[in-house]
This record gives structure tokens, sequence and C-alpha cells, in this order.
């Protein structure tokens, strides 16, 4: 299993029902999948999640503070705006151990109150963003 942040994040929307991740195995039929810093070619609804750079590490307390992207993709813009709202409302409440047992997540917020559109992709799916700061640290 992965050490990355980005891949426990994923895995916690997965466990939270807001779409499906794996890195080994195919994806149930009709499931959104969740993917990492990349939206998928040829599917329909998908959501892509990145981390960023943040402020600086505490080093006194091994404290990272990283941000995090999820960019959400629907044929129709109401189920876009679903999808983020879904990944919203595990992030804003999560705390505690992340899956995959390396990471612990202390505090997680949104940098919008809202997702940004940003306009329809080339297959004409609308697409939207929302940012969100963690404080986290290493549990093993």
């Amino acid at each position: 299993m992965s050490t990355a942040l980005v891949d426990a994040v994923a895995r916690l929307l997965a466990a939270e029902g807001v779409g499906a991740y794996s890195t080994t195995d195919a994806l149930p039929q009709g499931s959104v999948p969740i993917t990492l810093y990349a939206m998928p070619q040829g599917q329909g609804d998908a959501i892509a999640v990145s981390t960023y750079a943040g402020p600086e590490p505490d080093t006194r307390n091994e404290w990272e503070y990283p941000r995090l992207q999820v960019r959400v993709r629907a044929t129709n813009p109401l189920d876009a705006l679903s999808l983020d709202r879904a990944a919203y409302d595990v992030l804003q409440t999560a705390k505690g151990a992340l899956p995959g047992g390396t990471w612990s997540l202390t505090d997680a917020y949104a940098l919008q109150s809202a997702a940004q559109p940003l306009g329809l992709d080339a297959n004409g799916r609308h697409e939207y963003v929302r940012n969100y700061q963690l404080s986290t640290h290493r549990t093993s």
C-alpha cells in the first residue's frame, strides 16, 4: 500500500461512498472513479484528487500542512456539484487516522466557500474544483 497522502485521501473518499478507488482492482461498473492528479480519459463522471505545497512544515512537532485539490466532472452540472458537495462533506469533518495507517488528519478546511467552475472539458462535461488546507502528521 502507498504511503502517499493523496492515496490516503482517495481511499477516505471511496470509503465514505463519494466514488470508487483502487490501485490494483477494476472499479465496479457504473461507479464514479477517483483518480490521482489527472482526470481519466473516456469516463463520464469522475473525481481527481491532488496534493500540492502548502505552508512550511513544523519541524518541532512533525506536522505538515499540504494543500489538497478536489476536481470533479460530470455531464450534468448539478451532478458535478453533488460530487463536489459529497467530497466537501467528508473532508470538512474528517479527523483521525486516514485509510492505510500512515497519515493522521487533524484538520481539513475548504479554502473556497463553493466549488469554482472550470467550464466545459473537450467533451462538453462540466468541471469544478475546490481546494483544501490540511493539517497532517505521519503515524508510521
